[in-house]
Order: structure tokens, then C-alpha cells, then sequence
């Protein structure tokens, strides 16, 4: 019993940290060049992690079989989908952008049918991506007078590729790098995807305004560092092993609702009753794909002995 206390309290503090991410985020690019942000933030991250890996009694097998799938996890998962997402927010409430990231397990669901051949669709699958796409539907209702806008336009363009790649990248991993240890995989891939960051950044010349970073920008990229990524990990690993799957799974439905409720109250994100709708109808249909794809398939009884 203590063990699963330890566990509901890791899985209240991510569902909190990871639910606050959005909006520090958002605050933090206003004055921080966004791949640098995003590449210092996952590097470091990586790094940190290591360190205090390298005080455990956890082995990893240092070779290129291994590196290199975590290296492309680590682009896809982080250089690409997490800074996408954090560039997105300059121009897109940052509630909306965790509403779109939402989608995630959809995009890993529907990768994986088509991967994995134990895996077909079914009634609530077919009904949850059905309700997940009503819901961005409502979604672009809601902000049809924005799309004026053309940055607007494309921040929500943005945040969805970013969530693609960070879907492709999670299905990617999972066959690549199941067989190494998660935690060694984790900080390799935040290392690897921070340093593509990094490299974007001196293409996109961010070095050159690199002075006007602000104190609280600073302070911003600490948490999402320190908190947001190394604490909050280690915590979600640390659910996982005390949890059922199911149960950790229901941070993906809590962190959207509370980075909507912050960007209203704090930056004073509109918050409609159209953006309520939203979220039920997206929610709930994230809620029947990973309910749908987790269903057994029953044996074929004619290939039992086969």
C-alpha cells in the first residue's frame, strides 16, 4: 500500500508539472530564442539524468546498435516534436496547443496498426478517431476569426507536425529501444534531441539576439528543465513501476484540462463554451482509441497448433 502511494503521488505530480509546461513555456520563448530554449531545456536534462544514473547500479550496453535508435527517437520525439511545439506557442494560446498535443496517442494508435499486425481496428477505435477529429474541427471553429492571421495559421500547423513526429518518434522507440533500459533511453534521447535543437538554432541565427533573454525567462527554463523534464520523468518511471498502465495513462487527460485553466486565468487565453466541447469530444476519443487498441484479440482456435 505505501508502494502505490508513492506511486498516486508521482502520478499527481506530473499530471500537475506536465499540465503547467504549456504555460511556462509560452512565457519563457517571449524573451528566449525558441530552439535554444528548447535545446538547453532537453540537453541538460539528458545530461542530468545520466549523472544520476551513473550512480545506480543500472547498466547500459554503450554501443552504436544501441545509440543510434535512441539518437533518432531523440530527434523525432524531441528535436522535432517538442521544439515544434515550443515555437508553436509564440503564436497560439498555449491551452490550444496542448489541446492539438492531445492527438498524440491517436497518431502512435494509428501507427502502430500499421505496424503491428496483432493490432486491427475496431468499433471504438474507428469511434475515437471519429470524436478526436469532430473536436479539432471545434477547435478551428472556435478560432475561425484568427486564421487571418497567417503565423496563427501556421502555429497550429506547427504543433501538429510536431505531434506526428513526436508520435512516429514514441512508435520508433518502443520497437528500437525496448530492450535497453527506459531510463538510459530517456536521457540519451533528451541529450540527442537537444543537441539537434541547438544545431537549428545556429541556422536560424538565435545566437545573434542571445543578450535579450530576460530573469524570468531564465528562471522559466530552470523549471521545465529541472522540474518539467528530469523530476517529472523520473517520477512517471517510478508510477509506472507501482501502477497499472491505465491508471498513469490518465495524465494525458488531466494535463490538457489544467494548461487550459492556467493560460485563461494567468495569460487570459479565451476559454469558450466551443473550447469545452472541444476538449470533452477530443478527450473522449482519446479515451476509446487507447481503449479500443488495448483490447484482446480472441484466438483463432484453427491456428492454435500451429
Amino acid at each position: 500500500m505505501r508502494e502505490k502511494t508513492k506511486g498516486y503521488l508521482c502520478l499527481a505530480f506530473i499530471c500537475l508539472v506536465w499540465g503547467t509546461t504549456y504555460l511556462f513555456i509560452k512565457i519563457g520563448v517571449k524573451s528566449f530564442p525558441v530552439f535554444i530554449f528548447a535545446g538547453v531545456r532537453s540537453t541538460f536534462a539528458g545530461i542530468i539524468l545520466l549523472v544520476l544514473l551513473s550512480f545506480t547500479k543500472v547498466k547500459f550496453q554503450w554501443s552504436w546498435h544501441n545509440l543510434i535508435p535512441n539518437f533518432i527517437s531523440g530527434a523525432l520525439i524531441m528535436g522535432i516534436g517538442n521544439s515544434f511545439v515550443t515555437w508553436s506557442v509564440r503564436f497560439i494560446p498555449s491551452g490550444l496547443a496542448s489541446l492539438i498535443c492531445t492527438l498524440i496517442p491517436v497518431f502512435i494508435v494509428i501507427l502502430s496498426l500499421f505496424i503491428s499486425k496483432e493490432k486491427k481496428l475496431n468499433v471504438m477505435i474507428v469511434s475515437g478517431v471519429v470524436l478526436g477529429i469532430f473536436g479539432m474541427l471545434l477547435v478551428f471553429r472556435d478560432n475561425i476569426k484568427d486564421m487571418a492571421n497567417s503565423n496563427y495559421i501556421m502555429g497550429m500547423l506547427i504543433v501538429f507536425l510536431g505531434s506526428v513526429s513526436w508520435a512516429i518518434g514514441t512508435v520508433f522507440s518502443k520497437a528500437k529501444t525496448s530492450e535497453t533500459n527506459a531510463f538510459y533511453n530517456a536521457a540519451i534521447q533528451l541529450a540527442s534531441g537537444g543537441i539537434c535543437c541547438l544545431i537549428y538554432s545556429f541556422f536560424t541565427k538565435e545566437w545573434s539576439s542571445i543578450g535579450e533573454i530576460t530573469y524570468s525567462s531564465v528562471l522559466v527554463l530552470l523549471y521545465v528543465t529541472l522540474i518539467g523534464s528530469t523530476a517529472a520523468y523520473a517520477a512517471y518511471q517510478y508510477a509506472l513501476t507501482t501502477l497499472p498502465v491505465g491508471v498513469v495513462a490518465t495524465y494525458a487527460y488531466i494535463n490538457p484540462l489544467i494548461a487550459v485553466i492556467l493560460g485563461n486565468l494567468i495569460l487570459k487565453e479565451r476559454l469558450t463554451w466551443i473550447t469545452g466541447s472541444a476538449f470533452i469530444l477530443t478527450i473522449t476519443g482519446v479515451y476509446l482509441v487507447n481503449k479500443g487498441y488495448n483490447i484482446k484479440r480472441p484466438q483463432n482456435l484453427l491456428n492454435l497448433h500451429h
